[in-house]
């Protein structure tokens, strides 16, 4: 990798998300802060380093030394280390080990540090005031109300929290047992996908209707201000312990709980074949997929409804890993008493390490805002140098070309419908792929919607793709763009009555796009400007640089891909092209 040897000015904080027992989206966040300065130098998901999604049950080890070589730092340059959870709170609840000294039993230090005594202290955050922190604390907004939605915190599913300046208020919570996280979970195990795979459900929601919703309303008791478990669930709940074996484990009960209600209310059990493509499945799966899709649209956008009732504040930033749920997040910006809505690239566990560093900041009298009210970037992890490209092509023995600049061929590619996959730059933080480590193709050709998904990314036929376009495209998709999402976490409703993008406008007309300007990401607006000039449109299909793992961080996996021969060309740092050369085009017709 590339070396940005920094120097520091203030405190070195390390935020953590991670742990050894349920623990997962591991992550790593490195800030400096003084009393007048905050800034953001590097965070960096485990995932992305192994190579093994989701980074269960692990510290992010290899994150963190990735960041450190990066950065030409030493541990002992570390002031404090910040976790996004209140870890001794919940071991306290479970009875594990009362008041002691949780670094000591679980010896964090000597495993987060090895070969080094690390003598600074440790300190750990809420979780949801953690998310809360991450979301306001980039946001553009002075003065915001801040919704949580997850699986769970430490005592709570979903909380709502003022923020004003730099100081976050509590304004409300809700118990676990009415987790909409895992109430989605429930509906992701029932239709076959595995746990962190809402995305998918959001997906296979446009195909269905939602029968189900006022059923699945009935098992709540709402309220003006909020919601709790309706007296018909409890029998449920009391069998989801008892299916789980008595466990404290509050996920295994819900997910038990809703499990057997989809069973025994709405006659739906566990299908047991994998989904292979959108377009066949069962009307019954489709159809709860879209009904849990609107009760939380529906859930949000009440709890939001009464919590700006109450504070006159319109300004709504979004946390959590329910976060990543663009589809929820398009509604309640949708919505008339909602002004500006900011939703952060890594609202998933992996951006509380984040979070807990600048609310120790906050907390410590220390700067807490790193953006200054201006757009966050999320281009926070690694980079690597031509030099060190072009040493792995020559032991690998893989032919390449340098030029001095690849973003008129890059257009010449999307012009004649070939696929291009982009690695440059400092990788995102977050699921979505932003431009830096990314598949780019036609998004005016529908077949490729199919072949990208099926031969491409060997992922389910019909599932959603998102395009990246520069704002003044964005008329021609026909939103209402109150906000222009960056990050491709914000859904919109095409209004247009001819579909001239059929590759990125989902069945239900909507679509996730990430907007590009000079100031987000000034090489990745150069080469959408160049294929503009080409094809008459910014607009391209925007999906991640992987297959099977997360996005792809190492170089030689990038090749790898490559080798496999589901991509026309590969551009390293815009500089050096592998191109397959082949007489017939690579995309064709797939049958799903």
């Amino acid at each position: 990798m590339m070396n940005r040897p920094y120097k520091k000015k203030g405190k070195l904080v390390l935020g953590i998300n991670g742990w050894f027992e349920q623990g997962h989206d591991a992550a790593a966040a490195i800030i400096d802060i003084t009393e007048q300065e905050c800034k953001i130098l590097g965070a960096l998901e485990e995932e992305k380093v192994t190579r093994e999604k989701c980074a269960y049950d692990c510290l992010p080890l290899n994150a963190l030394a990735e960041l450190l070589k990066y950065l030409q730092l030493e541990v002992s340059d570390l002031d404090q280390v910040v976790f996004g959870w209140d870890y001794p709170l919940l071991y306290q609840q479970k009875n594990r080990f009362g008041c002691q000294d949780i670094a000591e039993i679980f010896q964090i230090k000597e495993k987060l540090f090895s070969n080094y005594k690390f003598d600074k202290p440790l300190s750990f955050v809420n979780h949801h005031l953690s998310h809360a922190s991450s979301a306001y604390r980039t946001s553009p907004f002075q003065h915001a109300l801040i919704l949580v939605l997850d699986g769970q915190g430490e005592e709570e599913s979903a909380s709502i929290w003022i923020g004003k300046g730099d100081k976050l208020d509590l304004l409300r919570k809700f118990d676990i047992n009415v987790s909409l996280g895992y109430l989605y979970e429930a509906v992701n195990e029932t239709l076959g996908f595995r746990n962190h795979e809402s995305g998918k459900t959001m997906g296979l929601a446009a195909y269905g209707e939602p029968t189900y919703t006022e059923e699945l309303k009935g098992c709540f008791d709402f309220s003006d201000d909020g919601y709790s478990l309706g007296p018909s669930m409890k029998k449920y709940y009391q069998l989801g312990n008892r299916l789980s074996g008595n466990d404290l484990d509050e996920q295994k009960k819900c997910i038990s709980m809703w499990s057997y209600f989809f069973y025994e209310k709405l006659k739906i059990k566990k299908r047991q074949d994998s989904i292979v493509s959108f377009y066949h499945v069962e009307k019954m799966y489709c159809d709860l997929a879209a009904s849990v899709q609107k009760l939380l649209e529906d859930t949000a956008v009440k709890l939001l409804d009464f919590a700006i009732k109450q504070t006159g504040i319109h300004d709504i930033c979004i946390g959590g890993g329910v976060g990543l749920n663009c589809k929820m997040n398009g509604v309640i910006l949708s919505q008339e008493f909602v002004h500006q809505l900011y939703v952060h690239p890594a609202s998933n566990d992996a951006g509380v390490s984040l979070g807990a560093a600048l609310e120790w900041a906050y907390k410590n009298d220390l700067s807490s805002r790193p953006c200054d009210y201006a757009e966050f970037s999320p281009y926070l992890g690694i980079e690597y140098s031509d030099e060190e490209i072009v040493k792995m092509l020559e032991q690998k023995g893989i032919p390449y070309e340098i030029v001095d600049n690849a973003s008129k061929w890059i257009a010449l590619q999307i012009a004649n419908n070939h696929i291009v996959a982009l690695f440059q730059g400092r990788n995102e933080w977050g699921p979505r792929a932003l431009g830096n480590r990314t598949i780019l193709a036609n998004a005016q050709k529908k077949e490729n919607l199919d072949y990208i998904n099926s031969k491409v990314k060997k992922r389910e036929c019909g599932r959603p793709l998102g395009p990246s376009l520069l704002q003044e495209d964005g008329a021609n998709l026909g939103g209402n763009f109150k906000v222009y999402g960056n990050y491709m976490n914000l859904a919109y409703y095409s209004k247009n009555k001819e579909n001239h993008f059929p590759a990125v406008i989902h069945v239900d007309n909507t679509f996730r796009p990430q907007f590009v300007s000079k100031n987000s990401n000034l090489l990745y607006y150069q080469q959408l400007k160049e294929i503009q000039e080409h094809t008459d449109t910014s607009i391209v299909i925007n999906t991640s640089f992987n297959l099977s793992t997360p996005i792809i961080y190492h170089i030689e996996d990038a090749i790898d891909y490559f080798l496999t021969e589901r991509l026309n060309s590969l551009v390293f740092n815009n500089h050096i092209i592998l191109e397959h050369k082949r007489q017939e085009k690579l995309i064709g017709e797939v049958s799903c």
